[in-house]
């Protein structure tokens, strides 16, 4: 019963039944050819080519670029760095004041109700503490300021990169 389960092959029947090396060739390129039509990425963390690898086409390295998806291809933008110049162009209004909080008064020594002394020889030039007092100044009441204007865009540019892996990546031409 053993023997029944075991399959014995004579080198002619296996001669026989091996693929062409030819028909395996064609094979792998059609599954290849699948797998990678033009206009395909191919992207690896080995910097060998993708037609040593693959066997097949022509192909573009993509270099300094992030893939972004969207409705068509093979378009580039972006920068690097933001700086005022790749920025939208834009303005910001100000329009700021105060609202009646303005009035003050401040103290001061009032010079002027020095009262000289009865029975001293002062003279009129010289100024004394005694007699003299605090006085307030007039305020001029309640008032406003305002400032209204636009800014610019001004500052240095600084670089800004997301965080990110790199890999090798190409694009099949032909």
């Amino acid at each position: 019963m053993k023997d029944e389960h075991n399959i014995k092959f004579t080198a002619q029947d296996l001669y026989d039944k091996k693929a062409d090396k030819t028909e395996l060739q064609t094979l792998k390129t059609e599954i290849l050819q699948t797998l990678y039509p033009i206009g395909s990425i191919y992207t690896s963390m080995n910097s060998t080519r993708p037609e040593v690898v693959l066997g097949l086409g022509t192909w573009t390295q993509i270099v300094d670029r992030f893939l972004y998806c969207a409705n068509s291809s093979k378009e580039t933008g972006g920068s690097k760095t933001i700086s005022g110049e790749n920025l939208p162009a834009h303005s910001h209004y100000v329009d700021l004041s105060t609202s009646q909080a303005g009035w003050h008064k401040h103290k001061f020594w009032d010079w002027h109700a020095l009262k000289k002394g009865k029975g001293y020889d002062v003279k009129d030039d010289v100024q004394f503490a005694i007699n003299c007092y605090w006085s307030d100044t007039q305020g001029d009441g309640n008032h406003t300021h305002r400032v209204t204007g636009y800014t610019q865009t001004t500052g240095q540019s600084k670089d800004y990169m997301p965080p990110y892996m790199t890999v090798y990546a190409w694009y099949r031409i032909a």
